[in-house]
């Protein structure tokens, strides 16, 4: 499996992408290509929503969450909805928390809470 991975569920008029690697400042330049690319897909292919599924992701700093907002931007522009996947309590929703990013992005627990809207998240976890 490669490193960033970009798939379709077309019932749904989505767009998935999944990074499995550590987002530092060494790797941010390939994180934020791969997110670039990800809103291209989907705007190309019509979809409706781009989901960013950072749960085989580690998220190190402030550079992978400035790269994160601006693929959020680049997704509105094109008229798709920006969802993050990050696991409960896992070391990307710390930073997301820390930073206050979370207050801002839609984040589920996992792909298929983004697809099953009953089931909602919290904003923030209490500690």
């Amino acid at each position: 499996m490669g490193r960033t991975v970009v798939g379709r569920v077309p019932s749904e008029r989505a767009v998935v992408v999944g990074f499995h690697f550590e987002i530092s400042d060494e790797s941010v330049g390939e994180f934020a290509a791969g997110l670039t690319a990800a809103a291209d897909t989907a705007e190309q292919v019509g979809a409706r929503l781009l989901v960013v599924d950072l749960s085989a992701a580690r998220l190190r700093g402030s550079t992978g969450v400035t790269a994160l907002m601006a693929g959020r931007r680049q997704a509105r522009e094109r008229g798709v909805e920006f969802v993050v996947v990050a696991e409960e309590c896992g070391t990307v929703e710390d930073v997301l928390i820390l930073t206050g990013a979370i207050s801002v992005l839609t984040v589920r627990i996992s792909v298929d809470h983004v697809f099953h809207r009953e089931v909602r998240r919290r904003d923030a976890p209490s500690r």
